[in-house]
């Protein structure tokens, strides 16, 4: 061999037999007495009438294998976040136009201990608009409104009636129907007088007498 020539070597390493894929690995485990059983050991207590016998790791790979070959690798976990609770809508929400007045009755109507919540931004009702509320003491109601009137609200039999009247329609298409509240007064018998507006069956009035009826 030339002088300055140096020959190439390869180094070997012998590689450990690995596990197969996709299958349980069990580590070395207890040599089978519960003495030499310790926090790093996989061997697994079963009960045997008044002893207890200790599966080896050979043991416990036999049956987690078995298991693994008739149900497959365990299922991912998926966890599903909760979506975000939708923020509360505000007393006059959804129209720009409303929203002042609508707080304002709302507000001297007895607020939300009387009213409860919006269950919804104000929407177009016609002739007016108006927005549902509920959970208060006074039951379900709504504020409504329409133009060239203050807002008007109604709630308990007075609201329940005034969407019985059209089984059909919803609470937003009743109104073009039966008018929109424009008044709220109550007469020298203590009856609640309503005036409505703006309905196709022309202007009309919901009367609500001392006892509840209306």
């Amino acid at each position: 061999m030339a002088a300055g020539r140096r020959r190439a070597r390869t180094a070997g390493h012998r590689l450990p037999a690995q596990a197969s894929k996709d299958k349980p690995f069990i580590v070395s485990g207890s040599d089978g007495t519960q003495a030499a059983v310790d926090a790093s050991s996989v061997a697994v207590p079963l009960r045997d009438d008044d002893g207890t016998h200790w599966l080896s790791g050979q043991e416990l790979h036999r049956l987690l294998t078995e298991g693994w070959n008739v149900s497959g690798p365990p299922a991912p976990r998926v966890v599903i976040a909760p979506s975000p609770a939708a923020p509360p809508v505000a007393v006059g929400e959804g129209d720009p136009l409303w929203s002042e007045e609508f707080q304002e009755v709302y507000e001297a109507a007895g607020g939300r201990a009387a009213l409860g919540v919006p269950a919804g931004p104000v929407t177009a009702a016609r002739p007016g608009v108006m927005q549902q509320l509920n959970g208060g003491s006074w039951g379900p109601a709504a504020i409504c409104a329409v133009p060239d009137f203050k807002p008007v609200i109604l709630a308990g039999d007075a609201w329940r009636f005034f969407l019985k009247q059209s089984r059909d329609a919803s609470p937003a298409d009743y109104p073009a129907l039966a008018g929109s509240p424009v008044a709220d007064e109550t007469d020298y018998h203590g009856r609640r007088i309503v005036s409505l507006s703006g309905g196709g069956w022309g202007p009309g009035e919901l009367i609500q007498d001392r006892s509840g009826d209306t």
